[in-house]
C-alpha cells in the first residue's frame, strides 16, 4: 500500500494513477488474504485483529492524504476539463476537501 500511495502522490500521468490502482488492489486482495488464512489455520489472536483493523486504518488516512496531495500539486492545466480553472485558487480546494475526509474518517472510526 505505501508504493501504491507513493505512486499516486508523486508519479504523475495515467501510469502513476494505474500503478496506484494495482497498487491499492492488491493490498486489499492481500489484506482479505491474511485473515481467510488466519482463520483456516485458527492462528486467530485478539492482538491480530486489532491490530488488523489499525492497519486498515492507517491504509484510509494514507489514501486519502494521497488523493489530497496529488490533486493539490497538480497544475491548472491538468484542470482543463473545469470552466475557468485559472481563475480558481485549485491548490487548495484538493487539501481543504481531503483534510474534511480526514476527520469524517477519523469521526468514524472513533465511533466504531
Amino acid at each position: 500500500m505505501i508504493i501504491a500511495v507513493l505512486c499516486l502522490a508523486l508519479v504523475k500521468g495515467w501510469i502513476g494513477l494505474t500503478a496506484a490502482i494495482i497498487g491499492i488492489e492488491l493490498s486489499y486482495i492481500f489484506d482479505c488474504v491474511d485473515g481467510q488464512l488466519a482463520r483456516v489455520t485458527k492462528r486467530r489472536s485478539a492482538v491480530g485483529v486489532d491490530l488488523n483493523f489499525m492497519m486498515d486504518e492507517i491504509k484510509a488516512y494514507l489514501l486519502i492524504a494521497a488523493v489530497g496531495f496529488r490533486g493539490a500539486t497538480q497544475t491548472a492545466s491538468d484542470w482543463h476539463w473545469i470552466p475557468n480553472a485559472w481563475d480558481w485558487p485549485i491548490q487548495t480546494w484538493p487539501l481543504f476537501c481531503a483534510t474534511l475526509a480526514l476527520v469524517a474518517t477519523s469521526s468514524a472510526i472513533s465511533l466504531t
